[in-house]
């Protein structure tokens, strides 16, 4: 799947919720350095990916991004992220 289908599946799905959800994730990605990023990438993305319902499988699951949870993460101290 390329970049820009996703963009677009992306955009489908979140509708004005993705300029929200792209800024939230810029301003993590801004309060940490590029070396914590690297080596924590998917430790973040844990933290804040959906969840998925019970019994449901696969990434065409829909769950509530919660983008107050991501702003709070980049809030905090480089190391507490």
């Amino acid at each position: 799947m390329s970049a820009l289908f996703r963009l677009a599946l992306a955009r489908v799905r979140l509708g004005d919720d993705l300029d929200r959800a792209t800024a939230a994730m810029r301003r993590l990605a801004a309060a940490l350095p590029p070396q914590q990023i690297a080596a924590r990438a998917y430790l973040l993305y844990e933290k804040f990916r959906p969840a998925v319902p019970s019994g449901v499988r696969g990434w065409g699951a829909e769950g509530e991004l919660d983008l107050g949870l991501i702003r709070r993460m980049a809030g905090r101290a480089p190391g507490e992220a």
